[in-house]
């Protein structure tokens, strides 16, 4: 069981099938532990608004009508963005006394208890976050991290780098060159020039005053990615198909 002091997000945007995946999945090991789910799905009305979004909130509810340590809150900004709906989770367990964020997203598949162990067993060091997969070019990814909200200053939105570029650990903390290589198969040299990406900025803050820990990976959690724009069906795994 995870910790009540500790809550597990995961947020729900165009995965009406991923999200029965990380959530039954979740559950199943973790059958009394704490879950927030953010609606970060689009309104009717909103450009992009399809019914799969409706489909995806209807599931939501009958799952959590079963489902007593569940809460949930819908985002009310029309920009749907990842960042800003973890920004949201952020403020949501600083209101309710909890010290310390999970997050996870739709696209994983949950076969155990060790990956959480981890995180859990990083908190009791001297961090303000911890994750288990570290990028090509430095920052470690959100997807799963644990962090004390207490020490989060900056917004998990994506946003420019600025005066962090001139910061003396930045060239220490971040391989240029290998995520310019990266953006340049991409087309989007622009971009990552001068950006930072989802939750890249608040983990530059911890990284810079050794606060931000690499935990090794274990097996019994795999994030297939894209799970907005991938379907979770056309995947031959019976591991992931039990779920949906």
């Amino acid at each position: 069981m995870i910790s009540p002091l500790c809550m597990s997000v995961i947020i729900s945007y165009k995965s009406p099938l991923w999200i029965k995946v990380g959530l039954r999945s979740f559950r199943r090991f973790f059958p009394g532990s704490p879950i927030l789910i953010i609606d970060n799905n689009l309104d009717p009305g909103v450009q992009g608004y399809d019914s799969r979004s409706e489909v995806e909130r209807e599931w939501i509810r009958e799952w959590r009508s079963q489902d007593s340590r569940s809460y949930f809150v819908k985002t009310e900004f029309s920009n749907k963005n990842h960042g800003l709906a973890l920004d949201q989770a952020v403020q949501w367990c600083k209101g309710h006394g909890v010290r310390w964020m999970l997050p996870f997203e739709p696209d994983c598949l949950i076969n155990g208890v060790e990956w959480a162990n981890r995180l859990l067993e990083a908190t009791t060091k001297d961090i303000w976050m911890a994750g288990s997969h570290l990028k090509s070019y430095g920052p470690i990814h959100p997807t799963p991290s644990i962090w004390d909200v207490g020490q989060i200053q900056s917004s998990f939105r994506e946003q420019p780098r600025g005066s962090d570029m001139n910061h003396p650990r930045f060239h220490e903390l971040m391989n240029m060159k290998d995520l310019m290589a990266h953006a340049k198969r991409e087309k989007l040299e622009a971009y990552w020039a001068g950006s930072w990406d989802t939750a890249q900025k608040p983990w530059f803050d911890a990284a810079i005053h050794d606060k931000a820990l690499l935990v090794e990976p274990t097996p019994d959690f795999e994030h297939f990615w894209n799970g907005s724009t991938t379907d979770p069906s056309k995947i031959v795994d019976s591991r992931v198909t039990q779920y949906l």
